[in-house]
């Protein structure tokens, strides 16, 4: 019985170390903010972003990601996730061309609403 504990103990000790820390809720809001600011301004209809900044942008929300996941909180990985992963689809394309978020409007507005449920759940603290 004892070896069992002594077994036990050791896993849940190594599992721990294993499992990556959160992040402090304010430093991750200021990267949160930086990697949101990474993206242009929305085209305006009939214009788009030329290729080379595409390129400029999608290198820095890959650099991005890394520091933003994991999240503060658990709950907010998925949102998190999704948002960089639509965000380098977008910016990848230079605009996506194919499916729910063809052109720049669409995913900019689904961008717009991750982003909103990122925010209000920090808001909610």
């Amino acid at each position: 019985m004892r070896r069992l504990l002594l077994l036990v103990t050791a896993l849940a000790l190594v599992s721990a170390a294993c499992t990556p820390a959160r992040p402090d809720t304010e430093e991750w809001s200021r990267r949160w903010e930086t990697a949101v600011a990474t993206l242009p301004t929305r085209p305006e209809t009939g214009t788009t972003i030329d290729p080379a900044t595409c390129e400029e942008v999608l290198g820095r929300l890959r650099l991005q990601r890394n520091d933003l996941l994991p999240s503060p909180d658990d709950r907010l990985d998925e949102t998190v996730d999704q948002w960089f992963r639509l965000a380098e689809e977008i910016f990848f394309e230079c605009p996506v061309r194919l499916g729910p978020y063809t052109g720049w409007d669409a995913g900019y507005d689904e961008l717009a609403r991750l982003q909103a449920a990122v925010e209000a759940f920090l808001s909610a603290g």
